[in-house]
């Protein structure tokens, strides 16, 4: 799994919230998603810029979503995402990042808290 090119760090309590991710960031990323993973390490997860709701047809793992709105604030956590379910719109979100199943109550994060994503070049 290479081809890393953004981390997530939570401001409001100074950690990491992926340090090996993704960036959706094309039409062709956000479509295929994390569907050719088979599950996610610690540390790892994609972020969905634009997005205000997901699903999880063809996931082959159990993940957790964090919705972000536009100032990267936590407005809703879910966790345990079974594959093949969709969820309801979080109105106020603007992103979404999707993290190994456990991973946003292992690295801490909740709402309220305040994230920054962390762009680079390959």
């Amino acid at each position: 799994m290479k081809g890393y090119d953004l981390q997530v760090q939570n401001l409001s309590r100074d950690n990491w919230v992926v340090d090996q991710g993704w960036a959706a960031a094309t039409p062709w990323k956000k479509m295929v998603g994390l569907l050719k993973h088979r599950y996610l390490n610690k540390g790892e997860g994609m972020w969905f810029p634009g997005a205000s709701w997901i699903h999880s047809f063809g996931m082959k793992f159990h993940f957790d979503a964090v919705f972000i709105d536009r100032r990267k604030k936590v407005v809703k956590i879910v966790t345990q995402i079974a594959p093949n379910r969709v969820l309801a719109p979080v109105w106020r979100a603007s992103a979404v990042i999707e993290l190994p199943s456990g991973g946003a109550s292992n690295c801490g994060v909740e709402v309220g808290d305040q994230l920054e994503i962390v762009r680079f070049q390959r």
